[in-house]
């Protein structure tokens, strides 16, 4: 009689050739009834723990967040050398609004000169060279910056300290074409280019029939100031002179661009015809060169009232 091993506790495997286990073991034939064993050096190398994937999970939301651990923040604290900086700052800033506000009442004090010699112009009479109208200005006010480089500064002249100079307008000075109307002064020295148009008194008379009449007049750093805009001026351009009671319409018909040691011959060169010459300086912020514009007369208009008006 065959004996049932599985009820005394016993399991008798050496006649199951499907059996693989030790005697006294039971067979294992799934994965689940397995024991568990240690993984050896490879296994932990290849699949990480779940510890590890947890770190290295936590590492890569942290790049890609681009989130960093706060950094302790540190407490500033007023040094000396701040002191010296904010000072030097203040005082810059001081100057910086010092200069833009001097340079502005500067340049309506200017205009406001410049308008008052521009009415004293008798348009529709003759007036006596000897007996003309003009104001008197302080000679050290209302300074141009750069006037003293200039070669027609001065002209030779010197001016008597602590006495004020008179200004004399001679003609009305008019370009349509860049909205341009100044008074004409009867020299080109240093203080008469502040407040408008000089005539150089070595060149042909404004009034004259012939020769060449040079006037020099500052480039402002103000749009409209002067001869700011006379870049614009093209050739074709229509210039007027009003005064000695006639209407003078000049035509330009000509430009330069000279070094300013350039000048001096330019000016005294001869010629048959009546011609206008403008000069000013260019190429800012150096104005190391000069523009000359030349406009040739076309025509004279009488401006004298008719008898009986």
């Amino acid at each position: 009689m065959k004996k049932n091993n599985h009820l005394n506790g016993t399991n008798d495997n050496s006649n199951n050739p499907q059996n693989f286990g030790t005697p006294n073991q039971p067979p294992y034939n799934t994965p689940y009834q397995q024991p568990f064993q240690q993984p050896q050096a490879w296994q932990q190398a290849a699949y990480p723990s779940r510890q590890n994937f947890i770190a290295a999970d936590q590492r890569t939301r942290l790049e890609r967040d681009h989130r960093q651990p706060p950094k302790s923040k540190r407490r500033w604290k007023f040094k000396w050398y701040d002191a010296i900086i904010l000072l030097v700052a203040l005082i810059m800033f001081s100057s910086a609004a010092y200069y833009f506000i001097s340079s502005r009442a500067t340049r309506e004090k200017q205009k406001k000169i410049s308008a008052e010699l521009y009415d004293l112009v008798p348009v529709e009479q003759q007036v006596d060279p000897n007996n003309r109208q003009g104001i008197y200005v302080d000679p050290d006010a209302n300074k141009v910056a750069g006037e003293q480089w200039e070669v027609f500064s001065n002209n030779g002249e010197s001016y008597p300290q602590g006495k004020k100079v008179l200004i004399q307008p001679i003609g009305r000075l008019q370009i349509s074409s860049i909205d341009l109307s100044l008074p004409i002064l009867s020299k080109a020295g240093l203080i008469e280019l502040r407040y408008g148009i000089g005539h150089h008194q070595t060149s042909a008379p404004l009034y004259g029939d012939s020769g060449l009449s040079v006037l020099f007049g500052h480039h402002m750093i103000e749009k409209g100031h002067y001869f700011n805009r006379l870049d614009e001026v093209e050739i074709g351009a229509e210039v007027k002179v009003l005064g000695n009671n006639k209407e003078y319409t000049y035509k330009v018909d000509k430009r330069l661009i000279v070094q300013p040691q350039e000048i001096v011959p330019l000016i005294k060169e001869k010629t048959a015809d009546k011609y206008l010459l403008m000069i000013t300086c260019v190429n800012p912020p150096s104005f190391d060169q000069r523009l000359l514009v030349y406009a040739k007369l076309t025509d004279v208009k009488d401006l004298t009232p008719p008898k009986g008006n």
